[in-house]
């Protein structure tokens, strides 16, 4: 071979080496950079990430995105108890790994969460560190862990997993904690606005407990046209947070008559048309209390309109709707409501039968009430009678819980 032909050869042999160096630069430099676009794009979602649920979902989809990891748990933090909690995990192990949770220090989470310092254990199923979840293989496995932390506070912690002798890189790791760090302050930010509202719901709770322990016949009433109201809007097909506004619009239907005199609620002839005018501003004085909490807005219209007929009668006497003008809120609670009334004694008026309560119903639909809801009450007449004059325990905070899922 000519010397020259072998320059040429050789010079080709470079070339191709580095075309390879290149390709392979180029593929890592894209793998890096779908990362980072995929952090970058993250960031800009985390406001509008709704509930905790969906976005530990995502956390889940991105950072195996950018680990290729096969499994993923979350733990959320049990300060009170100094224990690591898994609520969150994608693995065909899931049960197992949702039955145990660790204490701080314990397997290679736990002392990743005390030391406050994402990590990395290749190998682990060789390691002493990790602890091995009960009834499940010991197969060859790596761990990537990282705590989330906020204002020097102890959220809990993210833990991948990737098997058949896939191994973490430092690159990874980093590239995750940026996510991680960005996703532990959207964390903080809900569990605080969840405190803040659980307080909201514990406050509104013990004012309709006032309201029914002034009232004997408001003990359970409220509970009831709850329920009715549920019933009600199933039967009008409406969808799930709709239906859930009901519901509770039922539960607090009546909690403005906390401000009203005990002996006024308790009178059992005839009232006074001075005191009428004070039992009529109950509904607005209900939706000014509740209207101080923007989040429950929507729950506004069930107690406002609560006693406006569908005709235009009814009150509060001073705004002008009728018809499908009224909230449809408004419209069911007032069915709820009356339904309840009738079925139920109370001072002046005895119990009536479910039946009697559909024909009363009928009678005045198109007047008093929406002709459309008493139409579902005559059709879902089975289920309604379970709940008609139902006891309810006011002290079982049961029967409140959907006020919490609302928020």
């Amino acid at each position: 071979m000519r010397t020259a032909d072998a320059v040429i050869i050789f010079a080709i042999l470079l070339l191709l080496v580095a075309v390879i160096i290149l390709i392979q630069y180029v593929k890592r430099f894209r793998k890096d950079d779908a990362a980072i676009e995929a952090i970058y794009n993250a960031s800009r979602r985390i406001p509008e990430m709704g509930g905790r649920t969906g976005f530990i979902k995502y956390v889940c989809e991105l950072t195996k995105n950018i680990t290729r990891a096969d499994e993923f748990v979350y733990f959320k933090y049990d300060e009170k108890n100094k224990v690591l909690i898994p609520t969150y995990a994608e693995s065909p192990y899931k049960d197992q790994i949702m039955d145990s949770s660790l204490k701080l220090s314990e397997g290679f989470t736990g002392k990743v969460a005390v030391s406050r310092k994402g990590g990395i254990l290749n190998h682990a199923n060789k390691s002493k560190v990790s602890k091995h979840i009960p009834n499940t293989p010991n197969e060859e496995s790596s761990l990537l862990a990282i705590p989330m932390i906020f204002n020097g506070d102890l959220l809990g912690a993210i833990l991948q997993v990737k098997l058949k002798g896939g191994l973490f890189k430092q690159k990874e790791l980093k590239l995750s904690e940026i996510f991680v760090n960005m996703a532990s302050e959207f964390f903080f930010t809900k569990d605080l606005l969840h405190n803040v509202r659980e307080s909201v719901v514990q406050l509104i709770v013990s004012l309709v407990r006032n309201v029914e322990y002034k009232d004997p016949y408001t003990a359970g009433h409220s509970i009831r046209v709850g329920h009715f109201a549920e019933i009600i809007s199933r039967g009008l097909d409406l969808d799930e947070k709709t239906v859930l506004t009901a519901k509770v619009g039922g539960f607090l239907h009546d909690i403005g008559k906390i401000a009203i005199e005990d002996k006024i609620l308790k009178e059992k002839f005839i009232l006074e048309d001075e005191d009428w005018k004070k039992v009529k501003e109950h509904p607005r004085i209900g939706a000014e209390i509740v209207g101080k909490f923007t989040f429950l807005d929507d729950i506004v219209p069930c107690i406002l309109y609560h006693h406006k007929h569908y005709d235009g009668s009814g009150y509060p006497e001073d705004i002008h709707i009728n018809g499908k003008e009224i909230p449809l809120c408004g419209r069911i609670i007032a069915v709820a409501d009356a339904l309840d009334a009738i079925t139920t004694s109370r001072p002046g008026y005895p119990a009536r039968s479910l039946q009697w309560a559909i024909m009363e119903l009928n009678e005045n639909k198109g007047l008093q009430f929406d002709p459309d809801i008493v139409k579902v009450v005559t059709e879902n007449s089975i289920k309604i009678a379970k709940f008609v004059r139902k006891r309810f325990d006011i002290e079982d905070k049961k029967n409140y819980e959907e006020i919490a899922q609302i928020l």
